[in-house]
């Protein structure tokens, strides 16, 4: 079930969010009137809206496991096989024009500073970094083999962000 809390009580803002039977990944939150949700599984996905009173189902984009929205006009979200979507300069959710080359390995993990920056983590394939034009695996200085991306953040600047990961994995970015 889709809920919203109303005073005291939990309850569904309307009748198509019921028993909706779906699971959900991630969500991220821009404004009272402004939230996404991606519904996921292995036989498909959607990233749906809030609008500050209904939840309203968006593009079909298959599964997704992470999700970052900075902006109204900014987000990223990343799945299986090195999946990536963003919020395009139209302000629609659409796949990137590149995804990273992750081996195969899924990513967990999204942060989007500009639509010339942003950062994507998972599976045994690491972190990578979007310039604007194309995808560059990151190297981790110190690290004996690649430990898998769970969680990340970024200051809206991108002067500052962490990463968090598999065999206490936590990297700091200055």
């Amino acid at each position: 079930n889709r809920l919203k809390l109303t005073d005291s009580e939990w309850a569904p803002p309307g009748p198509a969010d019921r028993n909706t039977g779906h699971t959900y990944s991630a969500v991220d939150v821009v404004g009272e009137s402004l939230a996404y949700a991606i519904q996921g599984g292995t036989s498909g996905g959607r990233i749906y809206s809030w609008s500050g009173d209904e939840w309203r189902p968006g593009i079909s984009t298959g599964p997704l496991f992470g999700l970052d929205v900075p902006a109204s006009a900014l987000g990223l979200a990343v799945g299986p096989r090195g999946a990536v979507w963003w919020i395009d300069d139209e302000g629609k959710w659409a796949r990137m024009p590149s995804q990273p080359s992750t081996s195969g390995e899924d990513l967990l993990a999204a942060a989007i500073v500009t639509h010339d920056r942003a950062f994507a983590g998972g599976g045994r394939a690491g972190l990578f970094h979007w310039n604007g034009a194309g995808w560059t695996k990151l190297t981790i200085a110190g690290a004996t083999r690649n430990r898998g991306i769970r969680g990340m953040w970024m200051a809206p600047d991108g002067s500052e962000g962490w990463a968090v990961g598999e065999d206490g994995l936590i990297l700091h970015y200055q």
